[in-house]
């Protein structure tokens, strides 16, 4: 481990957007920026990150328990949009309704925590969220996905026969 720099986070006075004082602690390179009201609470913030970077502890950036951000916002036209904001994983996503920028942050929310990147070539974001609030209405009861999408068909497209011969079986996520 490289030696830590006396200087190392550094702590000085700011001020912040009301004209206030305050006190920041610089972690980088291993963390950003925090904000404190008072000295004291910033040296004690610069001397546990010392500590941890002493007993082998690197500091990571975490996410927020809010990742991805989910806002209002309003395009060129005046219309009101949602903004999905998947930095730093992605880039800003923008939907016309609430529910559907709900929708894709939750499902962005569960890649990342799962670790998995669903392939864009095979299915599309809309496809995506289709699928996901089917599973979510077929929660607890004993029907795939893809009995209800054969028993729509056969239904609706009588001159066309559908099976599940051959068809793999796939219980959802």
């Amino acid at each position: 481990m490289p030696p830590i720099k006396k200087s190392w986070p550094r702590v000085r006075a700011s001020k912040n957007g009301a004209g206030e004082e305050s006190w920041v602690v610089d972690l980088r390179p291993h963390g950003k920026r925090e904000y404190y009201p008072s000295r004291e609470a910033a040296e004690d913030a610069a001397r546990m990150a010392r500590m941890q970077r002493e007993r082998g502890k690197v500091l990571v950036r975490v996410l927020k328990k809010s990742w991805p951000r989910v806002r209002a916002s309003k395009n060129g036209a005046g219309e009101e949009s949602w903004v999905v904001d998947l930095r730093p994983h992605g880039k800003r996503e923008y939907y016309p309704s609430r529910q559907e920028a709900e929708d894709a942050a939750h499902v962005a929310r569960m890649q990342h925590e799962r670790g998995k990147v669903l392939v864009s070539a095979v299915l599309s974001k809309r496809q995506i969220l289709d699928a996901q609030v089917a599973f979510s209405l077929l929660k607890g009861i004993n029907v795939t996905l893809t009995e209800v999408v054969c028993d729509y068909l056969d239904r609706h497209h009588s001159n066309a026969s559908f099976s599940l011969v051959g068809t793999p079986r796939f219980n959802g996520p």
